[in-house]
């Protein structure tokens, strides 16, 4: 192989992780923004494999582990009929940093709604490994990732649930783009449909309800990112959240064209969203594409998938140094 054919495929292993990471988060970030688990020239050889694998359609074939290191820690990395190649190159930098400041400072167990394939299990356990995490996720074959995730790395508190929460009980529609897709929703219309490409059925519980259930269950940090469905989800919420006042890190996303029928329906919900969020005796505060957080009245009208990262805060209660 010579020289210029071994540069090409190197480009093209790292045009395949950049790839990886849209595809496992829904959006395009900086290279600063993303965790890389393979560097050096090993870390290139592994990708290199796996892009030529993933072109040929054959790496959904192979089910092996990959071992990597996260800023110095190690970690292992099951790849799993083709998921898990998200991991490789782990994006949102920024929530590992937020993470661990939270976590220096706030007692109790984590709570992730919305745990996918555990992009967020990773961050957390990275950042303190005994801290308690509790996961919910209704698609089953997240949650069968996500178990193995936590087994191979032999984390521990962790409790994965295979279901969603809301503010009610019942089975549900999950529309999908694919077995893994963490821009899934249980919101019908919160995208056109043609977006998704299947849906599934799913259950969801109220949340009050499941956690009421955990003996001795205080929540230090709660972090929701179900694509639409925030709402719900802190409406259900509502008692466990007046009683442990958790600092709530939350995604929602743009409402884009307030014309449209999907911006209606997002802009009606972020408008009850801050309703809720003050009867609860929150401070709302917005992620800005610069690094910077800023404390906002109510969520804007626009189109600017940088500015859905958000951090709902106590009243009253001191808001960390971000």
């Amino acid at each position: 192989m010579d020289k210029k054919t071994t540069s090409t495929l190197w480009q093209h292993s790292a045009d395949w992780s950049a790839q990886q990471a849209v595809r496992s988060e829904g959006r395009a970030e900086r290279a600063v923004d993303h965790i890389p688990l393979l560097p050096g020239v090993k870390g290139a050889a592994v990708r290199v494999g796996l892009a030529l694998l993933d072109r040929a359609d054959l790496l959904w074939r192979l089910n092996f582990s990959v071992r990597g290191n996260w800023l110095g820690q190690p970690v292992t990395i099951p790849l799993l009929f083709g998921n898990g190649i998200q991991h490789l190159q782990s994006s949102e930098r920024w929530m590992f940093d937020v993470l661990r400041k939270l976590l220096a400072q706030t007692a109790g167990a984590f709570v992730d709604v919305g745990a996918n394939i555990g992009q967020t299990l990773l961050k957390v356990k990275m950042a303190d490994g005994n801290r308690p995490y509790y996961g919910f996720e209704p698609n089953p074959a997240a949650v069968a990732y996500l178990q193995q995730l936590a087994l191979r790395n032999s984390f521990t508190n962790v409790t994965v649930f295979p279901v969603g929460l809301s503010d009610h009980t019942a089975v549900v529609t999950l529309f999908l783009k694919d077995e893994v897709d963490p821009s899934a929703s249980v919101v019908a219309g919160f995208r056109r449909r043609e977006r998704y490409s299947m849906a599934r059925g799913a259950s969801v519980h109220r949340g009050d309800d499941v956690l009421s259930g955990i003996a001795d269950l205080r929540i230090g940090i709660l972090k929701i990112d179900v694509e639409g469905a925030e709402l719900d989800v802190i409406a259900g919420l509502a008692q466990t959240i007046s009683r442990d006042r958790p600092f709530i890190i939350c995604e929602v996303l743009p409402v884009y064209d307030p014309l449209s029928e999907p911006g209606q329906l997002r802009m009606s919900r972020q408008r009850a969203l801050s309703a809720l969020l003050a009867t609860l005796h929150y401070d709302v505060y917005r992620a800005n594409g610069d690094g910077a957080w800023e404390k906002i009245g109510e969520f804007a009208v626009d189109s600017d998938i940088t500015r859905s990262n958000y951090l709902f805060v106590p009243a009253g209660r001191s808001a960390i140094d971000l």
